[in-house]
C-alpha cells in the first residue's frame, strides 16, 4: 500500500488511473493473501484486519465502510461467516451459504462495483492446501490474482533504481528494484515495538524457508519469486 493514500479516508481504495502505470512497471510487489491464525474480519476499510480495496473511478467518489466476512482458522479447523450479504458471498459446492466449517471447499467472493454502482467484477479468496507459513498453525487465505482487474487492486509497481516507501501490513519500508532483485530497508522503526519486541516480519527466497527480518534493520535482498510476510499480509516479488 502506498504511503500517499488519503489517510483521513477510512476506506482503502485504488484509483483506476493508477492501474496501467502500476502494472506496467518493470517489477512489482503483489499481495497474494493473508496468514490466518485466529479470528479476523475482512472489509474495505482501515478498521478491519484484512482489507480488500475499493475501485475509485473518479477522485470525488466516496464509499461506505463495510465488513464483508469473518474468518477463523487454527490448524486444520476453522470457520467462515458472511457478514454483508449483497456485497459478498460464501460459496460451497456451487451454492451460497451463510457460514461453513469446510474451509478447503469454500470460496469467498467480494463484489467490486463500477462508478454507477453496478457489479463489475468479483475478488475471490480461498484457503489453500500446502501453503508454507512461519506459523505452523496458520492457513493461507489466498487472493485469486489471475484476473488483471483483481491483480491491479493488490499490486504496487516498482520503478527501476528508485526507492519507493510502502506500508506492508504494520511495517513501513523502503523498497528498491535494481534491475534484478529487490532491496528492502528502512523498516526498523516500525518493525521494533520495544527493547526486545518486534512485529511479525519475515522474508524468504522462492521455495525456501522463512526467516525473520534482521533485528538490527540491515537491508535484505530478494530475487524474483521471493516473498515477504508482514503482520498477516503475504507479498510476492515479481519481475515482469
Amino acid at each position: 500500500m502506498l504511503l500517499d493514500d488519503a489517510e483521513l479516508d477510512p476506506v482503502v481504495s485504488v484509483e483506476e488511473r493508477q492501474w496501467q502505470q502500476e502494472l506496467a512497471r518493470p517489477a512489482r510487489l503483489v499481495q497474494v493473501g493473508w496468514s490466518v491464525h485466529g479470528e479476523y474480519t475482512i472489509g474495505n476499510h482501515r478498521g478491519v484486519d484484512m482489507v480488500v480495496p475499493e475501485v475509485k473511478a473518479f477522485s470525488e467518489q466516496a464509499f461506505m465502510t463495510l465488513d464483508y466476512v469473518r474468518v477463523y482458522a487454527r490448524g486444520r479447523k476453522g470457520r467462515i461467516e458472511l457478514i454483508q450479504e449483497g456485497e459478498a458471498s460464501v460459496v460451497v459446492g456451487g451454492g451460497r451459504v451463510r457460514s461453513t466449517d469446510a474451509l478447503r471447499d469454500a470460496r469467498i467472493d467480494i463484489i467490486r462495483r463500477d462508478q454507477h454502482m453496478e457489479p463489475d467484477f468479483d475478488v475471490s479468496l480461498r484457503f489453500v492446501d500446502g501453503a508454507s507459513l512461519p506459523d505452523p498453525r496458520a492457513q493461507l487465505l489466498q487472493v485469486d490474482t489471475s484476473d488483471r482487474l483483481v491483480s491491479a487492486l493488490f499490486t504496487t509497481g516498482l520503478p527501476l533504481r528508485s526507492a519507493r516507501k510502502l506500508r506492508l501490513g504494520p511495517v513501513t519500508a523502503e523498497l528498491t528494484f535494481d534491475g534484478q532483485g529487490l532491496r528492502v530497508e528502512g523498516y526498523l522503526s516500525s518493525y521494533r515495538t520495544g527493547a526486545t519486541g518486534f512485529v511479525p516480519f519475515f522474508h524468504r527466497a522462492a521455495g525456501g524457508a522463512w526467516r525473520t527480518m534482521p533485528e538490527d534493520g540491515s537491508p535484505v535482498s530478494l530475487a524474483a519469486g521471493g516473498e515477504l510476510l508482514a503482520g498477516t499480509a503475504v507479498y510476492r516479488f515479481e519481475v515482469v
